[in-house]
């Protein structure tokens, strides 16, 4: 076990990952980090596994973070991670927060956000600037939807050629999760970590650069609320994903 030795939050979530094998680098002085920084530490989520967990020592395996035992959560449940064709690189969290915005939503001269519902509850958003990446708000380990993270919907390649031909709305789309079959989590997003957490590191973002600071500054409640939000102007997507459909509406 590894006691709390009255280290900060996130030099104790850097403990929590070496102990979860997830995080094998040198000493971190996480306070010196801006949002690049902690984007590349999130990365090493992408490691998470059923074979990872298998190979780790489980006796006494504790951790002292919400983010640790995020992490364990998702381990014991044998959820996997992983990248085929999206990264969920640095951007993503910024360009989900622009996407989601009532400016950008309310806007016909922007591609509108897709959001996924189960029966009449949001359960993820899928962005349409730049990856199609899905944000998921609940945990379905089912279909690979993991609130907090980033997943790569099973019919990226479609999706890709369908959604810039979409007609700009002043409103968002909603589709049934069914609808777009399984997906692949990617990592989680910056908003696992404590809002207040994330604002210490905003200090560290010189000349305020805004794209780097949306990723420290929101929060998933924000994200939650405007899924919420958008689902009450949302025009349902008449798609029923799939290659010949898709490949039809393209």
């Amino acid at each position: 076990m590894r006691g709390y030795d009255g280290s900060g939050y996130l030099e104790q979530a850097v403990q929590d990952f070496q102990t979860l094998e997830l995080y094998d680098e040198g000493p971190a002085d996480p306070y010196s980090w801006g949002w690049i920084q902690l984007h590349d530490f999130l990365d090493m989520t992408s490691l998470i596994d059923p074979e990872h967990y298998d190979q780790l020592d489980r006796d006494g395996l504790e951790v002292s973070t919400g983010l640790g035992a995020k992490a364990l959560e998702l381990l014991e449940m044998s959820v996997k991670f992983g990248k085929e064709h999206l990264q969920a690189c640095r951007a993503t969290e910024p360009k989900l927060i622009n996407n989601i915005s009532p400016e950008s939503v309310s806007s016909a001269e922007n591609h509108s956000p897709l959001v996924l519902v189960s029966g009449d509850e949001p359960v993820g958003i899928i962005k349409t600037y730049g990856e199609k990446s899905c944000y998921g708000l609940v945990t379905e380990p089912d279909i690979g939807i993991v609130e907090g993270c980033f997943s790569q919907p099973a019919f990226i390649a479609e999706l890709n050629r369908v959604i810039p031909r979409l007609p700009k709305t002043a409103a968002a789309w909603s589709l049934p999760v069914e609808r777009v079959g399984a997906f692949l989590p990617l990592r989680f997003r910056a908003f696992t970590v404590p809002r207040d957490e994330r604002l210490k590191l905003a200090r560290n973002e010189f000349l305020f650069k805004q794209w780097r600071r949306r990723a420290l500054v929101y929060d998933h409640e924000y994200v939650a609320r405007r899924a919420e939000d958008m689902l009450q102007t949302a025009a349902e997507l008449e798609l029923e994903l799939g290659v010949e459909e898709l490949a039809a509406a393209a």
